[in-house]
């Protein structure tokens, strides 16, 4: 990011100059200032806005998370890497969830540094070319709103193609609304060329992404009648998928090649993230597309742009609260390498009665999330700590603001209540995972397997889920077998 603007604030001033220097060395176009005390760099957001703030977390008065508090009260894109000396799990934690994009250790490499900017300075370009780009398909669909009422109010004297052309736009508002909802890539490459072929009534549809290089296309998803399933690679000399390399942001053809296979009529719509090029959408029609067609095809390519690049945002931070949860499962291991094994085998169990049960995906996996982070509380708690109401709110505490696993920690709250009380009521990954965690809670005491067996046996339709019990009997007997 040429000419950022990068505020450094550490009142240990050798140090904040030095690190400026070595910024400025970095790149002379960086815009670097230094600020001693929390309150100098507050006052100085009215007059300029950093795009990055490289933040001690003690500072005299106000200390560091304050600061990063309010700083992100000012400007939530502003991008804050923390900076001490006294690095803790808590710290760094807090920091995180306050909205800080990173944190770095004191006495820090200078490499380290460089690199932690250079990711912190891209993200906030990624964050500001996102702004644009939901303002401008705010101000598309605001235009298409106004379209649809205006011809509301002439569908009387409307022919058969304005009539058609209401239903396209009114689709148009209802896929771009159900698209810009969907922060799943994987969905999103099924969702776009239904989407598409949906919209234009055509027999087939395909999205294409670059490769590293950027010479050829590779189909990731596809929907309808296509001579493109995903996995073809189409070079990107051959027209109209050239627009994916070029300025142009749609072109159309009647015939073209795809190795010996012939294709067409193909119009090609180009992908873009972060202001470049990453792909395109491309239509297979049996005539020629008109002109209002193309126009709501490019903003439909608008439209899965900005989803795409969200998705990617929310697949990094996903990554990176993953990469918290795995350090926390690290320390969990030092602390007591049991209680980690203890996880392991109730995710792997729990994924075996939930596949007998016939759980969908999205479930067994989140079942697994509520098997590895179940007893993470245990890791800031004294050793003999064994209520385990203290321990599920410590476990809440750490990662409840982790948004992708909200439905695993309502697995683990619900999986507390007893069966006679609430019956079906109770989610059904709640009801396994009560019924595997209790098993092996009880193993690993020592107690055996028949004797264990014989206690869920007799706690069925109290405790426990009669139909569950049952299932996890075949599936321990199939692991026997």
């Amino acid at each position: 990011m040429e000419n950022a603007k990068i505020m450094i604030v550490d009142d240990e001033e050798t140090l904040a100059t030095f690190l400026a220097k070595v910024l400025k060395e970095d790149n002379p176009e960086f815009d670097v200032v230094v600020k001693l005390t929390g309150e100098e760099a507050l006052e100085s957001l009215a007059e300029t806005i950093p795009d990055l703030v490289l933040l001690d977390i003690r500072l005299p008065k106000k200390d560091g998370t304050e600061v990063l508090k309010e700083i992100k009260e000012f400007d939530r894109n502003i991008q804050v890497v923390m900076m001490t000396g006294y690095a803790s799990l808590d710290t760094a934690v807090t920091s995180l969830r306050e909205g800080a994009y990173d944190y770095i250790n004191k006495p820090f490499e200078t490499s380290q540094v460089k690199t932690i900017v250079k990711n912190a300075l891209e993200r906030r370009m990624l964050l500001s070319e996102r702004e644009i780009l939901i303002n401008d398909l705010s101000e598309v669909n605001e235009k298409l709103a106004e379209a649809n009422t205006m011809l509301e109010e002439k569908r009387a004297l409307a022919d058969k193609a304005l009539e058609n052309r209401i239903e396209q736009l009114s689709k148009l508002n209802k896929i771009s609304n159900k698209i810009n909802a969907e922060v799943n890539i994987e969905k999103l490459l099924k969702l776009i060329p239904e989407a598409t072929v949906d919209l234009f009534q055509i027999s087939g549809s395909s999205i294409l992404f670059l490769d590293e290089d950027k010479t050829n296309l590779i189909v990731k998803g596809c929907a309808g009648e296509t001579p493109l399933p995903p996995g073809t690679k189409i070079s990107t000399k051959v027209t109209p998928f050239d627009v994916a390399v070029t300025k142009k942001s749609i072109e159309q053809v009647k015939k073209t090649k795809v190795g010996k296979t012939e294709v067409g009529p193909i119009v090609c719509s180009s992908l873009s993230s972060g202001g470049k090029n990453i792909g395109a959408i491309c239509l297979l029609s049996s005539g020629e597309i008109e002109k209002d067609s193309l126009q709501l095809l490019n903003t439909l390519s608008s439209t899965a742009s900005i989803a795409l690049e969200n998705a990617s945002l929310f697949d990094n931070l996903k990554r990176s609260s993953l990469e918290v949860i795995l350090s926390l499962l690290m320390i969990e291991g030092i602390k007591d390498p049991s209680l980690k094994e203890h996880s392991e085998r109730v995710s792997e169990l729990a994924e075996s009665l939930s596949k007998e049960m016939g759980i969908d995906k999205e479930d067994v996996r989140n079942i697994k999330y509520a098997a590895l982070i179940h007893d993470i509380g245990k890791v800031v708690l004294p050793e003999k700590t064994s209520d385990y109401q203290s321990i599920l709110k410590k476990t809440f505490k750490i990662i409840g603001h982790v948004k992708f696993l909200k439905k695993a920690l309502g697995i683990i709250k619900y999986s507390i209540e007893d069966f006679s009380k609430k019956d079906e009521k109770i989610p059904l990954p709640s009801r396994i995972f009560a019924v595997v965690n209790s098993f092996d809670e009880l193993v690993r005491t020592g107690k055996k397997i028949p004797d264990v067996i014989k206690f869920l046996e007799k706690e069925k339709g109290k405790k426990f889920d009669p139909k569950v019990v049952d299932s996890f009997k075949k599936v321990l007997l199939s692991k026997v077998e």
